[in-house]
This record gives structure tokens, sequence and C-alpha cells, in this order.
């Protein structure tokens, strides 16, 4: 029942996306290290990807500044996994944006994405991406930083050990908006 849920949030906030919003789908490269007090852990796109299948996709949509980084299913362009949402954001004309990103796991906000693949660590924290968004010509492109906290040990699941994060995502080409189930 919980699966239904999150699930019937995420289409709908997804078919709002795509009837009215202009958007910017992106295939994506994720690269950093997670650091906890036990050590470092150097994370690719890999890392991120319940299904060999699957590939990270970033949305932009432009109508309302929401930015959402998801894995995708490459065979069927079903959304398999959201990571993070924008919770705010804000884009100049000359393509500079940050935004504040949380953990969507589940398809809601501020909620931990548990189904990494090990051993890569709960995700249920936030974090700044700032980057360039290049909108104009003929190829659109993104490069951004990502930093903050991938694990905050006071959010449920509480318990896990503190985790930072840093690192970049930059744009591999266009990809179609991903349809969520």
């Amino acid at each position: 029942m919980k699966r239904l849920g999150w699930m019937t949030v995420v289409a709908i906030m997804w078919s709002a996306l795509s009837l009215h919003a202009q958007t910017n789908t992106f295939h994506v490269a994720v690269t950093g290290t997670i650091s906890e007090d036990a050590g470092k852990l150097k994370i690719s796109s890999a890392d991120l990807l319940t299904s060999a299948n699957n590939a990270l996709v970033l949305v932009y949509d432009q109508t309302d500044g929401f930015l959402l980084l998801a894995e995708e299913n490459t065979n069927t362009t079903l959304a398999a996994n959201v990571i993070l949402g924008s919770s705010v954001s804000a884009k100049l004309v000359a393509g500079t944006f940050n935004a504040s990103m949380v953990a969507y796991g589940e398809g809601l906000a501020s909620t931990a994405v548990t189904n990494l693949p090990p051993p890569t660590p709960v995700l249920n924290g936030a974090m700044q991406m700032i980057g360039k968004l290049n909108t104009g010509g003929s190829k659109t492109t993104l490069s951004a930083t990502l930093q903050g906290v991938w694990t905050d040990p006071h959010v449920t699941p509480s318990g896990q050990p503190a985790a930072l994060f840093k690192g970049t995502i930059k744009s591999l080409g266009p990809a179609p908006l991903p349809a969520f189930f």
C-alpha cells in the first residue's frame, strides 16, 4: 500500500510536469566522494543505479524551476527510482543556477532513499547543486557541483552514521522525459 501511495504522488507530480512545463532532460554522470568517520567512499553513477538497465537522468522544469535526479530504465523510459529533487532553486538568465536538493526516496521529498546498491549508504540528507545550465543554441548542457549532507543520523532511518558528499554532475546528452509507472 505504501508503494502505491508514493507511486501516486510521483505520477501526479510528473503528470503536472509533463503537461504544462517546458523541460530539459539529460542523461547525467555523477562522481564524488562520500565521507564518513570510518573513511571515504568514491562513487560514480553506477553506485546509484538499482539495475544495469538503468541510467541517471536529470530533469529541469524551466516553467517551475524544479530539478529532479532520477534513475530511468533505458529500455522502457520508466522512472525506476527518484533520488533527489529541488526544494528551492533559482536560475539566472546567463544559465548559472543554485538549487537546494533533498532526498526523494519513494517519490516523496525529504524521504530517505534506502534502495541504493551496497556499499552506498542511505541517502536522507540535503545538498546544494550549483552550476551552469546552457539552454541556448542547438545543444543544451549542464555541469554542476553537488555538495552537502548525504546521511543525517538524526533523520529516519535514524542511527545511520553521518555522511557528507562532494562531487560533480555533468550532462552526457539528451534523454527522453521519464514516464512514472
